[in-house]
């Protein structure tokens, strides 16, 4: 085992041995021999105690793990070094990797670079010697032996690599690669040359001189720049960081790479070596440091402040590279910032943000593969909605700050729409639009996620009070800084509107110091409407002027300067009386400030005017000839001598003047003012410009763009914000109410203007999203316009202009109706009338050939098959779902499919689709509770009758089966006592009886009737009314066969399922078979009728009427003394007594005989005072004919045929009555 464990050390010595015969490498072949042991003549004098340590080194590495101590490992080390000194490749190559082994196997322990460490010298030499073998000599295979030690010693536990000999293992590493990549390119350009010009050469690097840009005299000169570049104002350097005595080595050496890389990545020069150093350089900051740190690093504060500077220089600097492979890396590194470090370098991002992403989405300056670069990254930054979430409650909702995310949103909805840029060529750029696109159906895909798990968690009780404070309170800013803009757009349109808003809202205080104060430091507000504020004669603005020139700080200031730093905020009105005004009140204050310059103030305030004009005359273009110095002087010592300036203080005012043009803080002539971005850092870095550059202009914007920019870091280092991590789902909303308008505007643009499928996905996708979002929000009106417009691109109201995308935009729509029909509401109608075109286009073959109009045939039948493969399961699948849905929205479900139907019946000629799908419907609904199926069943109802009435009778029909099908159906659900459900079902029936003019649809109904007594009898309960209601039409139909039918179902109803119908229909079965009685074209019915009344008498007479109560009588009045039973006798008694007076005698007599026969034998259960109600009420009556003989001429015959026929029968029959009950 010892000797497998040692032997890989033998044998690389034994080959080292092999290779190193002859007299050139004595010293390696003596110290080869020392280890190996093998006596010579030169070696005759070994001691026995160098054999030992040889066999004691061997032993050690027999144990795994085992180190050598110091004058084992200086035995074997020596050979080592003294192979690598040969620079013979072979010698080379074999003692890289028996150094490989020795170190990876943990056989060498120690601290290599640091002064005092265990075996510190001799490791550090080891090293040293290792980093020597890379030069131009140095093979493929010696380069591959020497990364594997380099990388073994750095990542071994054991052999501990620090200071310079870490950085020289990262310099060599670098020389590696650089070296690897130049040649490369070398030998391409060689190869380009040979073919191009024979006589060119090009001139290769030199190891020397890459050794020299990665060298420590050029860190140090970075270094020095570095410093020199994040100076503080006073000019000392800025003091953040910490201590490096209290860092531990780890950390020490973790800053001292970093810092290293980050001033590789900034050195100067354009050639091919310094590019790659500076790309590899990033490239190792973004995934060798930032990406593989620990979580714990990306939030210690105090570590990454000492590291900032070097990063954010850096970044600037590759930020605003032209190189396009340098500015992805900015990129990268600047989302892993925002990934990662948001936290700890808030203000710096903040920064970075409108540098990287929002200045190059917005100016069309920027390199087409810059932008997509920036595109790229937003793909993958927009997938995380925490990160977003926070960069909006951080920046969004600061007032200090720009709204980082909703103008993010923005930019990338006008380069989804392409309306970033005039350029047609740029505008209709695929790769920049589907990218973009792409980052907004992220953001929206993600953010709906989210709100889902919020909703979770909020379900499962995870969110807390915190949580939902910590939202009011964000809420509460946005709202605030909402305002604020607001007001901001205000005063920039009218300043005194302005001002006023800001007053009302209560931004500001009416008090002159507090409204100069904001004048003086709010962003965003209007140069010139602050000067013309300033200047108006009003009081109040006079005050705010005086206190405003009042808050500037004038003291020992040359008077120019004073006018400049005065000018700076705000730019001077064009009135020469405002400007008289605002000067004159600034020589007060710089008198003031400045006592014993002037004699008076009259004297600054006419020198500032006559600075004023020549400022105007120097710089304005417009003006010729220019004002001399003389002209100058002169015209300023024409007054008293003592009141006048010096002339020596005259000549240096024109002298600054004409040399330094006095003008606002960050004022650019060649650009057009953006009220809304002054003052804000993207005035800074010059967004939105569209002016062409040159190289030249471009390198100056950099140059100008890397000064401020760490003029803004140096402010953020002295005010650093509370970064607030958003942990509220409830921050959706007002996140897409910033945003959500510009989503609908990038995915509807894209919409109308793309018909290929991987553009229209997205939007699809988009659309969904925005959806099923703006549903769980509660964003009724935003959510109203992404349906609308996902209907509107169906294009089924225009099958001719129909494309591949629309058929897109309906499935989408179909999936959301059967996957999220919540979030339909109310847009139900129209989705249901694309079902509805949908069905009538593919069922029409006047229809399908017209699809697609222009295209080829093979397009037009690929889209028909499309929409025939919707109408089948997708389709129906709307239908079906509309079991989930709730029973508010149920109710909107069905009332917008009849508002469908009823459109539908006016088609010429009319369909039936929807009146089809209502009936299905109603099936699958049917076991809804009772209380939401009355409202399904109001609006049902309502439908049904308009439906039965149509004039086209198999359109009625076809309502008023169906209505017999629901009717049935419904009846097999039980119904208890005192409800009357079943009863609605039955009332459409009686409407359409009623109203209906057609024969045969009248005749249909009763048949329907029929069918429902005869399956349903024992279920039909409260129905009952509406059927005698039914058939009591019936009888006075005009058609003998409807009234024979009706008739035939009553007398069953009577004869055998009496005891079915319920109590309180009792007096509609009596008013049914009293119309039946009164029926004039069938006395047969009218004398069955009358037999079936004297039925119903004995069933009342019995008590064998069901569900009978007291119910009833409150019609009769309170306090009436009337029993129930004589309340349910006297309609019969009535139209008996009415049925005397019928034309024909034998109705009469029939009438007659039934009457007074149910008065002798049940008039002893009658009370006195309804006996007296009988006689007024029912008897009498049966007289009329003889009190009114002879007063009517008309009736006088058919009197004189009653007096005949009827009156003497009715006399007899009277007479009996009373002898029934009084004995004569």
């Amino acid at each position: 085992m010892a000797d497998a464990a040692g032997a890989f050390v033998t044998r690389a010595f034994e080959r080292l041995a092999k290779e190193s015969q002859g007299k050139k490498y004595t010293a390696l072949q003596n110290a080869l021999k020392e280890y190996l042991g093998h006596p010579t003549a030169a070696s005759s004098v070994t001691s026995p105690k160098r054999r030992t340590s040889s066999q004691v080194a061997a032993a050690t590495m027999a144990e795994a793990g085992g180190t050598l101590e110091v004058s084992e490992a200086d035995l074997i080390l020596l050979p080592l070094r003294l192979a690598i000194e040969t620079k013979q490749p072979k010698l080379v190559e074999t003692a890289l990797d028996c150094l490989h082994k020795l170190i990876s196997f943990g056989h060498l322990e120690g601290e290599a670079g640091t002064e005092g460490g265990k075996n510190g010298a001799m490791l550090t030499e080891v090293l040293n010697k290792v980093c020597s073998c890379i030069d131009n000599s140095a093979t493929d295979s010696t380069v591959l032996q020497v990364i594997k030690v380099l990388l073994t010693a750095v990542a071994s536990s054991k052999f501990q690599v620090h200071g310079e000999c870490l950085l020289s293992s990262i310099r060599t590493c670098y020389s590696i690669v650089l070296n690897r990549y130049l040649q490369a390119t070398e030998h391409y350009r060689r190869h380009e040359a040979e073919n191009s010009s024979p006589t060119s050469s090009q001139a290769s690097v030199s190891v020397e001189e890459l050794q020299h840009l990665a060298g420590d005299a050029d860190i140090k000169g970075l270094e020095a720049a570095l410093d020199k570049a994040i100076l503080s104002e006073g000019g000392a350097v800025s003091n953040e960081g910490i201590d490096l005595n209290s860092l531990n080595v780890g950390q020490r050496e973790a800053l001292m790479v970093f810092r290293t890389l980050c001033k590789m990545s900034m050195k100067d020069g354009a050639d091919d070596m310094v590019t790659r150093t500076k790309i590899l350089s990033l490239e190792l900051i973004q995934q060798g440091l930032l990406e593989s740190v620990s979580p714990s690093f990306t939030v210690n504060f105090a570590f990454i402040d000492s590291i900032k500077a070097y990063l954010s220089y850096a970044l600037l600097r590759a930020c605003v590279s032209s190189n396009t492979t340098i500015f992805q890396n900015s990129c990268g590194i600047f989302m892993v910032l925002l990934l990662r470090f948001r936290e700890s370098l808030k203000a710096e991002v903040g920064v970075f943000f409108s540098l990287i992403v929002l200045r190059p989405l917005d100016s069309v300056d920027t390199p087409l593969q810059q932008r997509l670069s920036v595109l790229k990254m937003l793909e993958k930054v927009c997938t995380d909605s925490q990160m977003l979430a926070d960069t909006f409650v951080n920046y969004d909702c600061d007032l200090e700050a720009t709204n980082l995310f909703e103008r993010m949103v923005s930019s990338l909805s006008k380069m989804a729409q392409g309306t970033v840029s005039a350029d047609p060529a740029l505008a209709q750029n695929t790769a920049l639009k589907g990218s973009s696109l792409q980052s907004l159906v992220n953001w929206t895909k993600s953010h709906d996620d989210a709100k889902k798990r919020y909703l979770s968690d909020h379900q499962s009780g995870k969110e807390g009070l915190h949580a939902s404070t910590q939202a009011a309170d964000i809420k509460k800013a946005k709202a605030q800084k909402s305002t604020m803009e607001a007001a901001i757009a205000e005063f920039n349109r009218n300043a005194a509107k302005g001002i006023e808003y800001l007053v009302t809202n209560k931004l500001v205080q009416r008090d002159p110091g507090a409204i100069a104060q904001f004048l003086k430091t709010m962003s965003g507000l209007d140069k010139t409407m602050i000067g013309d504020y300033l200047g108006q004669h009003e009081e109040f603005q006079v005050s705010v002027m005086h206190a405003y020139v009042d808050s500037t700080q004038l003291q020992n200031m040359k008077f120019d300067q004073a006018i400049r730093e005065f000018l700076r905020s705000f730019r001077l009105p064009g009135e020469a009386q405002k400007i008289d005004r605002i000067m004159e009140k600034f020589a007060e204050r710089y008198c003031r400030c400045n006592p014993g310059l002037f004699k008076s103030a009259d004297t600054a305030y006419v020198l500032a005017y006559a600075v004023i004009m020549l400022n105007t005359d120097a710089h304005n273009p417009m003006v010729w000839p220019k004002m001399s110095k003389d002209d100058f002087v002169r015209l300023n010592t024409e007054s008293d001598a003592e009141e006048h300036p010096p002339v020596d203080l005259l000549q240096e005012l024109y002298d600054s003047i004409v040399k330094e043009e006095i003008k606002m803080k960050d004022a650019d002539p060649t650009k057009k003012d953006n009220a809304e971005e002054k003052g804000r850092l993207v005035s800074v870095l010059n967004l939105g410009v569209s002016k062409k550059k040159t190289a030249a202009e471009a390198k100056r914007e950099s140059e100008e763009i890397i000064r401020r920019t760490q003029a803004l870091f140096k402010r953020a280092d002295t005010k650093k914000g509370t970064f607030h991590k958003a942990t509220h789902g409830e921050l959706a909303r007002p996140m897409l109410e910033a945003v959500g308008w510009p989503l609908l505007a990038a995915f509807s643009v894209t919409m109308e203007d793309n018909e290929n499928k991987p553009r229209v996905q997205p939007c699809m996708e988009g659309f969904r999203s925005g959806i099923h979002l703006t549903k769980l929000l509660g964003m009724d009106t935003l959510r109203y316009a992404f349906l609308t417009s996902l209907i509107r691109f169906t294009f089924l109201h225009a099958p001719k202009d129909m494309r591949m995308k629309n058929v897109e935009a309906l499935k989408t729509l179909l999936g959301i109706a059967e996957t999220e029909p919540n979030c339909l509401q109310d847009t139900w109608n129209a989705v249901l009338e694309c079902v509805s075109r949908l069905e009538h286009i593919t069922s029409s073959p006047s229809i399908l050939p017209t699809l697609m109009h222009g295209a080829n045939q093979i397009s037009k039948d690929a889209l028909a098959q499309a929409l025939i493969d919707l109408t089948g399961k997708p389709t129906e699948q709307v239908f079906v779902n509309s079991v989930k849905l709730p029973s508010d929205v149920v109710v909107e479900f069905f009332t917008a499919l009849c508002g469908v139907s009823v459109e539908e019946m006016k088609q010429v000629p009319p369909r039936v689709y929807s009146l089809q799908k209502l009936v299905e419907i109603s099936y699958y609904n049917m076991a809804r509770i009772r209380m939401v199926w009355a409202k399904i069943w109001s609006v049902l109802s309502q439908h049904f009758v308009a439906a039965g009435s149509h004039h086209d009778e198999k359109i009625a029909m076809y309502a008023i089966d169906s209505l017999r099908q629901l009717g049935m159906k419904y009846f097999e659900r039980k119904e208890l006592a005192n409800f009357s459900f079943q009863n609605d079902i039955l009332k459409p029936f009686v409407v359409l009886m009623r109203t209906n003019k057609s024969t045969v649809v009248r005749g249909l109904i009763v048949d329907c009737i029929v069918q429902i007594i005869k399956s349903k009898v024992g279920s039909i309960k409260s129905g009952w009314k509406s059927v005698f209601m039914v058939f009591t039409t019936a009888a006075y139909d005009d058609t003998e066969a409807i009234a024979d039918l009706a008739f035939e179902n009553v007398e069953q109803v009577v004869l055998e399922n009496f005891d079915q119908v319920a109590g309180d229909c009792f007096m509609d079965c009596v008013n049914c078979l009293m119309a039946f009685a009164n029926n004039k074209t069938s006395s047969r019915i009218s004398l069955k009728a009358i037999a079936l009344l004297r039925i119903c008498e004995d069933r009342l007479a019995e008590g064998r009427l069901p569900g009978i109560n007291s119910k009833a009588v409150e019609t009769v009045g309170k306090g009436a003394d009337v029993d129930v039973s004589e309340y349910y006798w006297f309609p019969m008694l009535a139209g008996l007594s009415d049925l005397t007076s019928d034309p024909r005698i034998e109705v009469r007599n029939c009438a007659l005989e039934v009457l007074f026969d149910l008065l002798k034998e049940r008039g002893h259960q009658f009370s006195t005072s309804f006996w007296d109600s009988v006689f007024h009420r029912v008897l009498f009556p049966i007289f009329d004919y003889v009190r009114h003989a002879g007063k009517d001429g008309d009736r006088q015959a058919s009197a004189e045929q009653w007096l005949r026929e009827t009156c003497i029968h009715s006399l007899q029959l009277l007479c009996d009555l009373f002898s029934s009950f009084y004995k004569v």
